[in-house]
């Protein structure tokens, strides 16, 4: 694939398929060894799911920093105790492209919705980017088309994570960059609206939240909230320059 980024990827390997379930793997992915087997059983026992994924651990290089638990998510490491899905907009039952299952059909429908949408290219990453959220628009896309989303504990794989990826400096860009874009996505799907200027009043609530970040929360838990506001802003400020865009072309 001659364009850069994932979701070019994506769409190319959806051309070039021909099974009836795709799974993306990831190069920093290690599937269990009957991780096929049971992605077909699932589809089998569910035919109501249009898109499913599966328990996500962790493999850490140089082991794994106590104060890094809480941001595990981010890095696509869920851990899954027991099977759950659902039919609605639910990012809990939604999985993360590692090792995510997606029926054919909602691929091809994926595919043909988003090649027209230069809003929804905006959801992954592409070269310094850390977007994040076009597999949430994936399992959306099956929402659409009448299918549940879901995720089962038999379904295993690893994620490798590299040292540097336990950084305070690329975590902080990793959760601005998936702000950014989850706000992209709902403000697409209609799931928010842009927020109204907050005049006088908003700009006091603003410096009122500052101040107290800065009183009661320590430093880390401080800077991981800003880059999340100032992911949710660049998410409203992007969703708003690409409709302009659109619509002036």
């Amino acid at each position: 694939e001659e364009e850069l980024g994932l979701t070019p990827a994506r769409l190319r390997g959806i051309a070039e398929s021909r099974g009836e379930l795709l799974v993306w793997v990831d190069d920093d992915n290690v599937l269990n060894r009957d991780y096929l087997e049971e992605a077909w059983r699932v589809g089998e026992k569910h035919p109501s799911l249009g898109v499913w994924g599966g328990n996500l651990t962790g493999e850490f290089e140089g082991g794994l920093p106590e104060w890094a638990g809480p941001y595990l998510g981010y890095l696509a490491v869920r851990g899954v105790e027991r099977a759950k899905w659902h039919n609605e907009y639910d990012a809990t039952t939604a999985p993360p492209g590692a090792g995510m299952v997606v029926r054919r059909e909602v691929a091809e429908e994926y595919a043909a919705t988003v090649k027209g949408s230069p809003v929804r290219r905006q959801l992954d990453r592409r070269g310094n980017s850390l977007a994040s959220c076009g597999d949430s628009d994936i399992a959306f896309t099956g929402v659409d088309m009448g299918y549940g989303s879901g995720v089962f504990p038999e379904l295993g794989l690893v994620h490798l994570i590299p040292a540097g990826r336990l950084s305070d400096g690329y975590l902080l860009r990793l959760v601005e960059g998936i702000w950014c874009s989850m706000t992209l996505l709902k403000l697409v799907r209609g799931l928010e609206t842009v927020p109204a200027a907050g005049g006088l009043g908003g700009k006091l609530r603003g410096v009122v939240g500052r101040v107290k970040r800065r009183v009661f929360w320590g430093r880390r838990e401080r800077l991981f909230k800003e880059a999340e506001l100032k992911g949710r802003r660049s998410g409203v400020a992007l969703y708003e320059g690409l409709r302009g865009a659109e619509a002036g072309g």
